[in-house]
């Protein structure tokens, strides 16, 4: 990601101390950090996030697979050996036991971390074994077409801290993307629909059961903390880690 790439630029104040991000940095990424100059670098496994397809609450929930909402929410379908526009219009076209609603759901901006969680998850996750895409396309053109997110109306990107609210203002029957802390957050307006067959929550979430979730990793410089040597000594960061592990920023459970 893009945030790695600044951290692992090199060291001095004007380059990242700290760095959160949704995925273990890899080796090959290390290896590059190494080679300008960052090194000895501090790595902690934060806790889990999730992200959640949510719908009102009062309005009728159904569950899906991440490979219907691929179908659902994709740019483009497959169809013989080439790709054609995505015209479902109603969840009932997926799949004939799901709703006969319209297809509306918000989806936060790409710059966001749950998108990135979406992406990764649902959308590559429901389109990755698909027959046609892999006969079709080689596996590095393949995650473009798994990402992509039709325009006609039934996909509507949001600023993240905008998807809540337009959620809650929507037609019946709409659908959002949003982590799993918006949705405690929403003080039970939302409710999370079950994605491959399991509904998100502390326990399913944390045991690893629903799948749509990911461990969070900080990483630090040891190079920039007060009272080592190195280029750049920073205050704060010692405590801001002892801060981030505690009890109290854990929470319940």
């Amino acid at each position: 990601s893009r945030m790695i790439e600044a951290f692992c630029q090199g060291v001095g104040p004007q380059t990242p101390d700290i760095a959160i991000v949704s995925r273990r940095m890899p080796r090959a990424v290390m290896d590059a950090c190494n080679a300008n100059g960052v090194r000895d670098i501090i790595e902690v496994r934060l806790g889990l996030g999730a992200v959640v397809l949510a719908g009102r609450r009062g309005d009728a929930a159904h569950g899906v697979s991440a490979r219907q909402v691929w179908e659902a929410l994709a740019a483009e379908r497959p169809e013989d050996e080439e790709f054609t526009p995505n015209r479902q219009r109603y969840w009932s076209d997926i799949a004939p036991h799901l709703p006969q609603a319209e297809i509306r759901v918000l989806l936060p901006s790409e710059a966001s971390g749950t998108r990135a969680l979406f992406d990764d998850l649902v959308m590559e996750g429901g389109c990755r074994n698909v027959g046609r895409i892999r006969l079709i396309f080689d596996a590095a053109y393949r995650r473009s077409k798994c990402l992509a997110v039709r325009t006609d109306g039934h996909a509507v990107t949001l600023h993240g801290d905008e998807v809540v609210p337009a959620l809650l203002a929507a037609p019946p029957g709409t659908l959002a993307v949003v982590s799993y802390d918006q949705l405690i957050s929403s003080g039970g307006n939302l409710v999370a629909l079950p994605l491959d067959g399991v509904a998100p929550n502390t326990t399913t979430i944390g045991n690893l059961d629903y799948e749509h979730a990911r461990t969070f990793f900080l990483y630090a410089k040891r190079q920039h903390a007060r009272n080592q040597q190195g280029v750049g000594v920073v205050r704060g960061i010692h405590e801001f880690l002892v801060e981030s592990t505690s009890e109290q920023a854990a929470g319940p459970g």
